[in-house]
């Protein structure tokens, strides 16, 4: 037998060893690494909501303007629309959107309109034109124009806008600022038009 061959088949055998005794840890140390910062990964889900043609995503903490958009029409569409028949459950529905500071203050502020659409026969529409958002204040526009009709059938009809500012807890939408009212979206854009000449320069 040639030792000097077994000899040095040995010493390369016990290296590799070491080598391998080396390098296992720092591998399973590496993947535990990369399988927490997986874990904790913010995930984004692709989504595609039938009130827009356009892709719109979400996160567990944020979401894109699409997705604001989307929820900011399905809310005007919930408040624009009520009859005597659906006043309940609109309000029911909406409960679960809404932070529930915003809840209260809306509450109060229909309670009487509801009791008032259920009592006459009051219906009331809203048909959505144009959903706007901006950047500047995170906040989605609904524009349209609603149609408040009585027993009697006859129907008036105004423009209207539904402010509105969404974000996202835990993956779920949260309506956190609601306003209504007639005329045009009051956009930062339309507040500085109509802003009192010199304003900006006061302190």
């Amino acid at each position: 037998m040639k030792w000097t061959i077994f000899s040095n088949t040995w010493r390369g055998l016990k290296a590799e060893n070491v080598l391998y005794r080396t390098l296992v840890p720092v591998l399973v140390i590496a993947n535990l690494i990369s399988m927490a910062g997986w874990l904790q990964k913010d995930r984004i889900t692709v989504l595609v909501p039938p009130t827009l043609n356009e892709a719109t995503s979400v996160s567990k903490r944020s979401a894109d303007a699409g997705y604001k958009k989307a929820w900011g029409l399905f809310v005007a569409s919930l408040l624009g629309n009520v009859s005597p028949g659906n006043a309940d459950f609109v309000m029911e529905s909406l409960q679960l959107l809404m932070a529930p500071r915003v809840f209260a203050t809306l509450k109060s502020s229909v309670a009487s309109d509801v009791e008032m659409i259920k009592k006459d026969g009051v219906s009331v529409s809203f048909e959505q034109k144009t959903v706007l958002f901006e950047r500047e204040t995170d906040k989605v526009f609904v524009i349209g124009r609603t149609g408040i009709s009585n027993a009697a059938g006859s129907v008036t009809k105004f423009d209207r806008v539904f402010e509105m500012r969404v974000t996202i807890d835990n993956g779920q939408p949260q309506i956190v600022e609601l306003d209504s009212y007639q005329g045009k979206p009051k956009t930062v854009d339309v507040l500085k038009a109509t802003q009192p000449a010199g304003k900006d320069g006061d302190n």
